[in-house]
C-alpha cells in the first residue's frame, strides 16, 4: 500500500507543477483533504461464497474523482448464475431375445441303404427287445445300414455316438439297394435271459390197474388179489373189534430193491371210500397195529405193510384200516412220489362175512 501512495504523490506533484507553471497556486488546505481522502480509501473487496452451488456477489470500491470528498459508492456486480443441470434421458430397456423356432434335423445324406425314422425309437444293442437300450433315433436323421440279421428284421445303423446299433425294421423307412445288405458279421450274442422260477414237481402219473393185474411201482411188484369186510378179527379165543368196519385188503408184493425194505415205509398204503374221505396209517402204535397182528393168524397170512421183506422175495401179504360203518366202496392206493397206482376193490358193504375153510 505504500508503493501505491507514494506512486500516487509522485504524479500528484508533477501534475502540480505543470499546472503551477500556468495557474495560480493551490489551496494547501484542498490539496491535504485529498491526500487523506486517498488514504483513507478501502480496498477492493470481492466476497466469493464457499459454496460451489450458491451465486457469487462481488463488491467493488470505485474511488471518487479527484478533489471531491464524496463517500465510496459500493457497486453490486450481477450474480452468477448457478449452473442449469443437464437432463439426462431414462435409459431404454433392451428387448429379449426371441425364440427363434428349431426346425427337425433334416436327413443326412448316405451312400448306399439307408434308414429313416419319422418319430423317436429306441436303438438296441443287438438285434431283439431282449438287448439292452443303447439310444434313440433323431426325428428325420438317416442312418446308413451297416448289416442285418438273418431274416432282415433288425438291421444294424451307423452311428449314434460313434457307435453301431440296431433297430426294429419295422419302425423304420429303409431306401436304396436292401437287397445288397448282407448279414452282419459280428451280431452280439443274445444276454442271458431271467431266471425261470422255481416250479413244484409235477403230480405223479396214475394208474387205474383191475384186480389181479401185477403193477409195478417205485422198488415194488404189486397185484391187489382180493377185500374182506369184518366187524371183528381174532387170535384164537381173544378178539379185536372194530369202531366202523375193518377193509382187510390182501395183494402179492415183490422187493425188487437191492435190500430189505417196508411197504409201509416206501409206498405210503391209503384208502379212499366213496365219499372222499382217507384212510391210512399215520399212527403205527394205534389199535390197527394190533388188528393186523389178528388178522394175520385169523387169515394164515404171517406179513402185513409193517413188515420187512428181503430182496427178490415175493409174498402175500395184507393190510388192514378200521373205515367208517356207512362205506359203500373203497379205492387202495399206492405211490412212490413219483407215480400213483389206484385199485378199484368194487362194492365193499356187500362183501360177506369171512367163513373159514372146514377141515
Amino acid at each position: 500500500m505504500a508503493n501505491r501512495l507514494t506512486v500516487f504523490l509522485l504524479v500528484f506533484i508533477i501534475l502540480m507543477g505543470f499546472v503551477s507553471c500556468s495557474k495560480p497556486a493551490p489551496d494547501a488546505d484542498a490539496v491535504k483533504r485529498a491526500v487523506q481522502a486517498t488514504l483513507t480509501a478501502q480496498p477492493t473487496q470481492v466476497a466469493v461464497s464457499a459454496a460451489t452451488s450458491a451465486p457469487t456477489t462481488v463488491l467493488a470500491t470505485v474511488l471518487p474523482p479527484t478533489g471531491t470528498e464524496k463517500p465510496a459508492t459500493a457497486t453490486r456486480l450481477p450474480a452468477t448464475a448457478a449452473p442449469t443441470a443437464i437432463p439426462t434421458a431414462a435409459p431404454t430397456a433392451t428387448p429379449a431375445p426371441t425364440n427363434t423356432p428349431t426346425r427337425p434335423p433334416t436327413a443326412t445324406p448316405t451312400s448306399g441303404p439307408s434308414v429313416v425314422s419319422n418319430t423317436v425309437v429306441n436303438l438296441r444293442a443287438g438285434p431283439g427287445t431282449n438287448y439292452p437300450i443303447a439310444g434313440t433315433t433323431a426325428q428325420g436323421e438317416a442312418y446308413a445300414i451297416q448289416g442285418r440279421n438273418g431274416d432282415g428284421t433288425w438291421l444294424e445303423i451307423c452311428c449314434v455316438d460313434k457307435h453301431t446299433a440296431w433297430v426294429a425294421a419295422s419302425v423304420v423307412k429303409t431306401a436304396g439297394d436292401m437287397g445288397s445288405v448282407q448279414i452282419a458279421k459280428n451280431i452280439p450274442t443274445p444276454p442271458p435271459g431271467p431266471t425261470p422260477k422255481p416250479t413244484s414237481p409235477p403230480a405223479p402219473a396214475v394208474q387205474r390197474p383191475g384186480m389181479h393185474t401185477r403193477i409195478r411201482i417205485g422198488t415194488w411188484e404189486i397185484q391187489a388179489e382180493r377185500v374182506q369186510n369184518e366187524k371183528a378179527v381174532y387170535q384164537y379165543d381173544s378178539s379185536k373189534v372194530a369202531m366202523g368196519r375193518y377193509a382187510i385188503v390182501f395183494v402179492l408184493a415183490k422187493n425188487l430193491a437191492s435190500g430189505t425194505q417196508s411197504i409201509s415205509s416206501s409206498l405210503a398204503p391209503r384208502l379212499r371210500d366213496d365219499k372222499g374221505r382217507i384212510y391210512d396209517y399215520s399212527d403205527p402204535l394205534t389199535t390197527e397195529r394190533w388188528a393186523n397182528m389178528y388178522a394175520t393168524w385169523e387169515f394164515s397170512v404171517g406179513k402185513t405193510v409193517f413188515s420187512d421183506i428181503n430182496p427178490g422175495v415175493e409174498t402175500p401179504l395184507l393190510m388192514l384200516w378200521d373205515v367208517k360203518e356207512d362205506v359203500q366202496s373203497l379205492t387202495l392206493i399206492l405211490t412212490d412220489g413219483i407215480n400213483k397206482v389206484e385199485w378199484d376193490l368194487g362194492n365193499f358193504s356187500n362183501i360177506p362175512p369171512y367163513q373159514p375153510p372146514k377141515k
